[in-house]
């Protein structure tokens, strides 16, 4: 899955490549799909590019993302063909092209927003600097610009969205495991050491253990969660940079881009990618680090004093004592770590929210409300509607 979501970009290309010879009411601009003087035809190349992008998918194993790449593609090539015959003998049926035009524009967004959901790719990526140079000359046709800027908006606010709600979960499925390890913690205290009968005893370590077994949980979530940054600094950093000279030898010759500015982009493109991966290291790294500096470490290594102290030595009723009270103020740290953490996030969210609503939109040309809504609806069944064999299938 991962491979074809990897192909969102081109097909939304290509779609938009339709979309500026064919206008809402179905009218058909000839002199960008018919270049009499090179006697070109435009949907020629946009049929060729799908069918290549069609046998790529073919080849990955099957998932619901493919059904619908391939439908895609489909659908592609066959408003393609409508175009080509319009030029070849001049007849067309207004009301089908209209229809499958329809029909695409929704699916492409579907997938274009479950192909950024699933790699977490924000829609407003930085572009290279002589790319966007290059493009100052290519100016793309007005509305189609409009529509694929408000897609990006609706996709970006519902990636923030998102990421809050998962965050939110995520925090409260904190609180109530520090809910219940607090519970048995507490019940553990109200125990003499001196004196516990056998059931009991059995009991607190049935308890004890269940609490362990969540605390290992976690840890192994934690290798997990290592692994994943290697394989990601790995995937990221190493595998693309091998690609780099095959790339820049496939460089097709681009108007006002010479294979010079493309060496530069390319170069450009992964310093960024670098320094995005470096920063997503250094902020969860920074804060296990705090955490296991600050409130885990000292108090981990004051188990194996305890354990090796007599129980009926007066000393080890205090630095069991110490030892808890430690736990409790850790805990408490923690939390409160957690929830400032919480509040900046959400901070954060609002004020991108706010920026896109007062600024994007602000220079943008008005939408039809019933464009924006449609834009809006298919961007949320794109982005929520994963299941978990296709999250499955990603990682």
């Amino acid at each position: 899955m991962n491979n074809i979501c990897a192909l969102s970009a081109q097909m939304l290309a290509l779609v938009d490549a339709l979309k500026t010879m064919v206008d809402d009411e179905g009218n058909i601009d000839m002199d960008l799909l018919h270049n009499k003087k090179h006697n070109e035809i435009k949907a020629t190349w946009t049929k060729k590019k799908s069918q290549h992008l069609l046998e790529k998918i073919r080849k990955e194993r099957k998932c619901s993302m493919k059904n619908l790449a391939v439908k895609i593609c489909n659908y592609i090539i066959e408003i393609s063909n409508i175009l080509i015959a319009v030029v070849e003998s001049g007849n067309i049926n207004k009301k089908e092209l209209l229809k499958k035009v329809d029909v695409l524009s929704d699916d492409i967004i579907i997938f274009d927003s479950r192909s950024k959901s699933c790699h977490r790719i924000s829609p407003f990526g930085p572009m290279a600097p002589n790319m966007a140079k290059s493009q100052k000359n290519v100016q793309e046709e007005s509305t189609s610009a409009v529509k694929n800027s408000v897609l990006k908006i609706e996709q970006t606010k519902e990636m923030l969205k998102m990421s809050q709600e998962e965050y939110q979960k995520s925090f409260d499925n904190l609180k109530q495991q520090n809910k219940d390890l607090l519970d048995v913690l507490s019940e553990m205290r109200k125990c003499e050491t001196k004196e516990i009968d056998f059931e009991k005893a059995k009991q607190m370590l049935i308890k004890g253990l269940d609490a362990m077994g969540r605390v290992k949980e976690q840890w192994e979530k934690m290798v997990r969660f290592f692994q994943m940054i290697s394989n990601l600094m790995d995937s990221c950093l190493n595998k693309r940079l091998t690609e780099f000279v095959k790339s820049a030898e496939d460089l097709p010759k681009i108007p006002n881009y010479s294979h010079r500015d493309f060496v530069v982009d390319m170069i450009y493109k992964q310093a960024f990618n670098a320094s995005n991966i470096a920063h997503l290291v250094h902020m969860i790294s920074d804060t296990y680090t705090e955490v296991s500096s600050k409130y885990l470490m000292d108090k981990v290594g004051s188990l194996s004093r305890l354990i090796s102290m007599d129980p009926s030595d007066p000393k080890f009723r205090v630095e069991r004592l110490k030892l808890a009270d430690g736990c409790d103020s850790a805990r408490k740290a923690i939390e409160d770590l957690v929830i400032k953490q919480k509040k900046e996030f959400e901070n954060n969210i609002h004020a991108r929210v706010a920026k896109i609503n007062s600024e994007l939109k602000a220079v943008l040309p008005e939408v039809p409300e019933a464009e924006r809504k449609a834009i809006e609806h298919n961007v949320q069944k794109g982005m929520r509607e994963i299941t978990q064999d296709e999250a499955d299938q990603f990682m």
